[in-house]
């Protein structure tokens, strides 16, 4: 940056307060990152470095940035929810078969009332369009005349487009079903 004219001591103080000087400068260029260093050339009389103040050119980059990933972090976040709903039904659904089958083993309890206790238990939780099946030994018959010692089984199901929060998600598709199998007292 400077000639080397002689080796006094003026130009050797010169060169010392030319490096303090830029030290200065590349310090505060470190502790501030938005300014850059530019540089001058020795001669015109304007200065070794410059800054330049870069919040100018990067004007509007952050919603830029914010509209590209933006999208994909909300598509990340409905995916999570709704995941997280679907197993929340599961877990309702096991729980209503178990609780609805608990009532079933009782003897004289018909499959009308057992699917009328699994139904106001499921709606009572905001889950509607549910269907029950009550089995007995693995076949379709009424649980009112089903004898001591036999498998009582309820299953439970919804389909997935009834408990969706998401209008048209396809993040889960199918049908949630819970099943619960006891034996009549």
């Amino acid at each position: 940056y400077l000639e080397h004219r002689s080796n006094s001591a003026l130009s050797q103080l010169e060169m010392v307060a030319d490096r303090k000087i830029k030290s200065r400068f590349l310090d505060r260029a470190i502790r501030q990152p938005r300014f850059a260093l530019t540089r001058i050339p020795i001669g015109t009389g304007v200065g070794i470095d410059m800054r330049h103040d870069l919040k100018q050119t990067r004007k509007g980059a952050t919603a830029v940035e914010f509209a590209m990933v933006a999208p994909t972090l909300f598509l990340l976040a409905l995916g999570v929810f709704e995941f997280g709903r679907g197993f929340m039904v599961q877990h309702l659904l096991s729980s209503t078969a178990r609780q609805a089958c608990r009532y079933g083993v009782v003897p004289g309890r018909s499959t009308n009332a057992i699917q009328s206790l699994a139904a106001s238990t499921l709606t009572a939780q905001g889950i509607s369009g549910t269907t029950t099946a009550v089995q007995v030994d693995g076949t379709s018959t009424d649980a009112g005349s089903a004898q001591s010692n036999a498998e009582i089984t309820v299953i439970v199901s919804v389909p997935v487009s009834s408990i969706t929060v998401i209008p048209a998600g396809g993040y889960l598709r199918g049908t949630l079903t819970g099943q619960c199998t006891m034996r009549r007292e």
